[in-house]
């Protein structure tokens, strides 16, 4: 009688500790849910908007200094209303971008390129209309074609809202700033300006349009 009554005791016991077990055991081998994918940073930039901050400050800073000079070095009317232009144009865009740039985490360059300071000493050495002429080719023509094709890269590649809608408003006055100096110096689309380092051959050098 007592050998069956441990043996029933035992079979419960057994059961219980079964019982117990089960939810735990059923725990360990559940499988783990995949873990969410991270949430992006409103404010992270993809590397075109980051190349776009640094192209556009670094041309801004080159704008502002070359046209300054123009203003203290040329006596051209025209090319000195010119410069006013360009200055004011890239004062705003540097503006712009100081403003952006501690929320996006990005540090802007402090100077132009080295060769936009190549460019600035050369500029500085000549005078009269050598300068005029090298100014307008150089901040008028080659500038404003290379800061079309960084405006238009950001306006038609650029994820951060502020930086696209920055390049489409620019890429105006870009346009327009092209169209004046290219009217001033007569250039045309694919033609090859003068060197800096050429002196000007007579009356071809100097644009018909300059007045003094």
């Amino acid at each position: 009688m007592l050998k069956r009554v441990g043996t029933v005791l035992i079979a419960m016991f057994m059961g219980l500790v079964i019982t117990i077990g089960l939810p735990s055991l059923a725990q360990t081998n559940r499988p783990t849910s995949p873990t969410a994918p991270s949430v992006p940073n409103r404010n992270q930039l993809s590397q075109v908007d980051n190349q776009f901050m640094i192209d556009a400050n670094r041309n801004a800073l080159a704008g502002i200094a070359l046209g300054q000079l123009a203003l203290t070095q040329s006596a051209n009317n025209e090319v000195k209303r010119f410069a006013q232009a360009e200055v004011d144009e890239q004062v705003g865009v540097r503006n712009n971008l100081v403003r952006l740039a501690p929320s996006l985490g990005v540090n802007l360059p402090s100077e132009p390129t080295p060769r936009d300071q190549e460019v600035m000493q050369r500029l500085m050495s000549l005078s009269g209309e050598q300068f005029d002429v090298a100014f307008m080719n150089e901040t008028g023509i080659n500038a404003h074609l290379e800061n079309a094709a960084i405006y238009q890269r950001e306006a038609g590649l650029g994820q951060n809202q502020d930086l696209v809608r920055l390049a489409s408003q620019g890429l105006s006055i870009i346009t327009q700033h092209y169209n004046t100096a290219s009217a001033l110096t007569g250039y045309e689309v694919a033609q090859v300006p003068p060197r800096i380092d050429t002196p000007p051959q007579g009356s071809q050098s100097t644009p018909s349009s300059f007045v003094r």
